[in-house]
């Protein structure tokens, strides 16, 4: 029996982390700001989520985030399951339901945040921003070069 209510509260989770990826791309998509910047979020296929047979036996369907591209190879990733790396013991841990953003593959290309799941208008409106924000300065060490 607990093996059954495990399974059912995990596709619950797996299910409402879905909802809120899917409504952060949502509002994203028909942001003002971001669409005046020419930026679009990704979408198609499998975007935003992980594989449920990743390296076939392994279930990332649970990993979640939203990608937004810009012009001149700008890419962000709004992580819904932000990794961290303890700047102690440089432990990397999977912060579930805090909001980051990653702009490349080294943590300091990475962008905290004290957002967490679920979020609301304000806290997409937050997320909106901090990538306006992000695509600036990304343009302006375009310029600068």
């Amino acid at each position: 029996m607990a093996t059954n209510e495990f399974e059912n509260a995990k596709k619950l989770y797996e299910q409402v982390r879905e909802q809120e990826r899917v409504s952060l791309a949502a509002y994203l998509a028909v942001h003002k700001g971001i669409e005046n910047a020419g930026m679009k979020v990704v979408t198609g296929g499998t975007a935003g989520r992980g594989s449920q047979n990743y390296r076939g036996n392994y279930d990332l369907t649970n990993w979640k985030w939203v990608e937004v591209k810009g012009e001149k190879g700008f890419s962000i990733v709004i992580s819904l399951n932000m990794l961290d790396v303890d700047p102690s013991t440089h432990n990397i841990h999977s912060l579930y339901d805090r909001i980051g953003l990653v702009l490349s593959p080294d943590p300091a290309g990475w962008v905290y945040t004290d957002i967490d799941l679920p979020l609301d208008e304000a806290d997409k409106e937050q997320i909106a921003q901090l990538v306006l924000e992000q695509y600036k300065i990304f343009c302006e060490k375009k310029e600068a070069k």
